[in-house]
């Protein structure tokens, strides 16, 4: 009704991140999706710039929605792959994405998100392809029709500041082979409504990783999600560096150390210390 309260949603209907930023999501009438995140202290840095992966989840779930309303009957849609250019810091304050389908399609649907800051200017673009798997039940609680808005419930535990939930510190490993420069547990916090690794989540991670091992920033990261992460801890290893003056190049990976498989695969790129921009 017009002037009503937004519903509320549970964690439950999007996922435990989604609730944790306290994001606002909008499905608009000509199918592109707004996901506005609020400023918080708890969900930024020092400087009060908020963190990536608020940046990363506000894309993954403008891309989503909007992919699922491209999609007749209604089908939940899996990230397949993302590339994400980051332009700058936002500016303290809320987060505004939006996404729309560019091309739907029955395997593949080509979606893009643009993230501006609360001035107005652009942070990050991204391109993303979505894959429908299956048709959304009847009366899902997380299916909303164009014109609707949500606002998610926090959960109980939001008033841990992220840099505590979601610390990507490389949990320690026993035995031979490769030492992850970034990890983290596989838990409900960091999955999503399946109980797989969220796809923000592992993109963070990689994002964190890059920087551990030697990127001052980061421009880009092109992630291919080729299975899901579905006993963790997930790591990030380098598998091989590039560099050309000023950038380097990272080709990565994410890995299900639960059942030893590679989840992700990724490039990133981006100056080191001494040609560092942003």
């Amino acid at each position: 009704m017009p002037g009503s309260p937004a519903p509320a949603m549970t964690s439950q209907s999007f996922d435990s991140l989604s609730a944790y930023l306290g994001s606002r999501v909008t499905l608009q009438h000509d199918g592109s999706t707004e996901v506005v995140i609020p400023g918080a202290d708890r969900l930024s840095d020092a400087d009060g710039h908020l963190s990536e992966l608020a940046i990363l989840c506000a894309i993954d779930i403008a891309t989503g929605m909007g992919s699922v309303a491209a999609t007749d009957p209604p089908m939940v849609t899996l990230t397949a792959d993302m590339a994400v250019n980051l332009l700058a810091r936002p500016a303290p304050g809320d987060l505004r994405t939006v996404g729309r389908v560019v091309k739907p399609g029955k395997r593949i649907i080509m979606t893009e998100a643009v993230v501006t800051d609360s001035t107005g200017s652009p942070v990050a673009f991204a391109t993303v392809s979505c894959a429908p798997v299956k048709e959304i039940p009847r009366g899902f609680a997380g299916r909303i029709q164009p014109g609707d808005t949500r606002v998610l419930d926090l959960p109980e535990w939001a008033s841990v500041p992220i840099e505590q939930q979601y610390d990507t510190t490389p949990v320690e490993v026993a035995g031979s082979g490769p030492v992850p420069v970034a990890s983290i547990e596989l838990t409900p916090r960091t999955a999503n409504p399946f109980g797989f690794l969220h796809g923000a989540v592992g993109a963070h991670l990689l994002l964190s990783g890059a920087r551990r091992a030697g990127l001052a920033q980061v421009d880009s990261i092109t992630v291919r999600y080729l299975r899901p992460t579905v006993e963790g801890p997930a790591d990030v290893i380098v598998d091989d560096v590039f560099r050309s003056h000023p950038s380097t190049a990272l080709s990565m990976s994410l890995r299900d150390r639960g059942t030893g498989k590679i989840a992700c695969a990724a490039h990133v790129v981006g100056p080191s210390a001494q040609f560092a921009t942003r």
